[in-house]
């Protein structure tokens, strides 16, 4: 009785935690919103917490309409996620109104240029609806071919970057910059692109032509390999010849993305996806927290 009991109250919290932190798309918006934060850091901004809440406001929106689209458009694979999203429940618009709440507050007092960077906003919203009429069915920007997960990491990799830039005042350029966009967006689009695995079979079944369907699970990951490989090497070069101060977070990031993507398969069970690999996304701001700690 009390072994039963015992797998009870467990099961209980587990269900718990799923639906409040994953479910919920709080704990991925988080992820995103860590990245604002990292992108300060390595490029040595004032810390300013608004660009963070304004992402992490942002991604509860496009990341809930998206499933609860998906329940009835593309099927989810999880039961319970179906669930979850098919009826839509009180925490679910309580958190869609919060995210519009705290974009609309944040835009009545950002600066003018935060206004108009924001205007990109309408792609994560509509990203997943079905907008593009065809003979047969109505298309959405993800059912272009092979474009899912490089729009996703597009999205989110410029609101990561410009947001903290316009709160901050700073005039995009030069060799520093470029170099941390770019590694921010492969480190993104490569974490993007593994969920493509997850979802292979109900993309097959929908017709989302992503890249491990186009080009095979190995070939995806030779090519993302290639990607982050080649930004190592470019930051290595930086480094070496005194163009960027050394960022260690970075180099830990990377060889993370490396070890993860070639373990990961399409049987990989989905809290795996859902909890450590959403969750590798903080693994830029942990370093560097980290090591700050140690100094």
């Amino acid at each position: 009785m009390s072994k039963n009991l015992n797998l009870f109250n467990q099961q209980k919290w587990r269900n718990f935690f799923l639906e409040t932190l994953i479910y919920s798309n709080i704990w991925v918006a988080s992820a995103i919103a860590s990245l604002c934060f990292s992108f300060q850091l390595l490029m040595e901004l004032p810390l300013d917490w608004r660009s963070p809440l304004f992402c992490f406001s942002a991604a509860l929106i496009p990341y809930h309409l998206d499933r609860v689209v998906d329940a009835y458009v593309q099927k989810i694979p999880d039961a319970n996620v179906q669930s979850y999203f098919q009826k839509p429940g009180f925490l679910v618009w309580c958190l869609i109104t919060l995210g519009l709440t705290i974009i609309f507050a944040l835009l009545w007092l950002a600066p003018t240029s935060v206004r108009y960077i924001s205007l990109v906003g309408i792609f994560p919203v509509i990203y997943g609806v079905p907008i593009f009429p065809g003979s047969n069915q109505w298309y959405r920007l993800k059912d272009i071919p092979g474009s899912k997960a490089w729009i996703v990491g597009s999205i989110i990799t410029y609101a990561v970057v410009s947001l903290p830039c316009a709160y901050a005042n700073y005039q995009p350029q030069g060799l520093p910059f470029i170099l941390t966009t770019l590694f921010l967006f492969i480190f993104i689009v490569t974490n993007s692109h593994s969920f493509d695995l997850r979802d292979m079979d109900s993309d097959q079944k929908k017709g989302v032509i992503t890249l491990p369907l186009m080009l095979g699970i190995d070939r995806m990951k030779i090519l993302l390999s290639i990607l982050n490989v080649s930004v190592l090497a470019l930051w290595v070069w930086a480094w070496s010849s005194f163009v960027v101060p050394f960022k260690p977070e970075i180099i830990v990031s990377i060889l993370i993305t490396l070890f993860y993507l070639w373990m990961l398969k399409p049987s990989t069970s989905r809290p795996v996806y859902s909890i450590v690999i959403d969750g590798f996304l903080f693994v830029p701001l942990l370093v560097h927290g980290f090591l700050n700690l140690i100094k």
